[in-house]
């Protein structure tokens, strides 16, 4: 989600976290390897927080088996379509 809006992108970490849902934290950890550091940072607290949390809700996390690379220009595509995704599931 690099060169996004950074207002939405934390607006959507924002959302992820109170679904206090630790379903999401391989999905974070994932765009975390490739955005920026003060967006790693944020991702990093909402992971922090979810890691306390209490499963809540599942989501069908498919895409989470598809193995993540630097190099790998369509699993970040897949990974900013599977976010945009949720972003509208959440609200």
């Amino acid at each position: 989600m690099k060169d996004r809006n950074r207002g939405m992108i934390l607006l959507l970490l924002e959302k992820i976290r109170n679904t206090n849902n630790p379903g999401f934290i391989p999905l974070l950890k994932a765009w975390q390897e490739i955005d920026y550091k003060k967006v790693r940072n944020k991702i990093q607290e909402v992971i922090d927080y979810l890691n306390n949390q209490k499963p809540v809700r599942q989501y069908s996390l498919s895409l989470l088996n598809t193995p993540i690379g630097y190099g790998s220009l369509s699993t970040v595509v897949k990974i900013r379509v599977y976010l945009y995704r949720i972003a509208g599931q959440l609200g």
